[in-house]
């Protein structure tokens, strides 16, 4: 079981500060780097480090962050990809009551100011 979680922002991070000066240089900060890195890879090199890993409440609550934050999903989203993330990379999930329920992920958003989306349809 993997044992050491880092946030996404972290993870980035690290990544941008591991490049040479040049290439920083280039990217000017690691918020630009983070949009490039997201265009190229996603969550997937993240998530990646998360495979066989039991996850505590507050580092699940992280993930959803990441996800509404980053990849624009809603608290009613929460749950689908929770479960997606637990069965791609065998991630043990911690036993909350509700963690799987739309309802405890809009609770935590309206709790913890999330921003809100609103998505529109194309024209």
């Amino acid at each position: 079981m993997s044992t050491t979680f880092q946030s996404f922002d972290t993870f980035v991070a690290k990544r941008y500060h591991a490049l040479s000066d040049g290439m920083q240089a280039f990217f000017g900060n690691c918020q630009t780097y983070m949009g490039y890195y997201l265009s190229g890879f996603g969550f997937s090199e993240w998530l990646e480090t998360l495979r066989d890993s039991e996850l505590e409440e507050y580092q699940v609550e992280c993930v959803a962050r990441t996800f509404a934050r980053y990849g624009r999903r809603t608290p009613e989203e929460m749950p689908s990809v929770l479960a997606s993330i637990a069965r791609q990379y065998n991630v043990e999930l911690p036993a909350v009551e509700g963690i799987l329920s739309a309802t405890f992920w809009q609770a935590l958003a309206d709790r913890d100011n999330w921003p809100q989306l609103v998505y529109q349809a194309a024209a």
